[in-house]
């Protein structure tokens, strides 16, 4: 039996060096997890106090989550998506389909994720579709 869950919210990601943080905020703005990642350690406290860690980020999605978000990815393909002269673009990376959506006739750029990539994504059993809006920069 598959079950076609879905949830809404936002996140705001920073990245300093090799040192990357992820929190993640419901629809109404209240943060749910934060995740801190740099080499070697990657550790997530979630809003109600668990604590999860592991080697890498990847490693971790998957020890809580059931499958692995491509977390060590996602700042370049966001950046891809958010620059100036973005195009629309699709490619396969890490497992991953990756479409980006941006231009100048869309208001935002937009990122669509699906795991996994290729012909096997159909017989899957456990897909998974990401879709990432880019609401703002600093």
């Amino acid at each position: 039996m598959q079950s076609d869950a879905q949830a809404s919210g936002r996140f705001d990601l920073r990245t300093q060096g090799s040192r990357v943080e992820l929190e993640a905020l419901s629809s109404f703005g209240q943060t749910i997890a934060r995740a801190t990642s740099a080499p070697g350690r990657t550790v997530l406290e979630t809003a109600d106090g668990e604590r999860h860690e592991a080697g890498n980020p990847e490693v971790l999605t998957e020890n809580v989550l059931g499958w692995r978000v491509p977390v060590s990815r996602l700042p370049e393909w966001l950046q891809r998506a958010s620059a100036k002269n973005a195009q629309a673009q699709q490619f396969t990376e890490s497992g991953w389909s990756v479409q980006i959506s941006a231009g100048v006739d869309l208001p935002a750029a937009r990122l669509t994720l699906r795991w996994p990539a290729g012909d096997s994504a159909e017989r899957s059993p456990n897909r998974v579709m990401l879709r990432l809006v880019l609401d703002a920069q600093e």
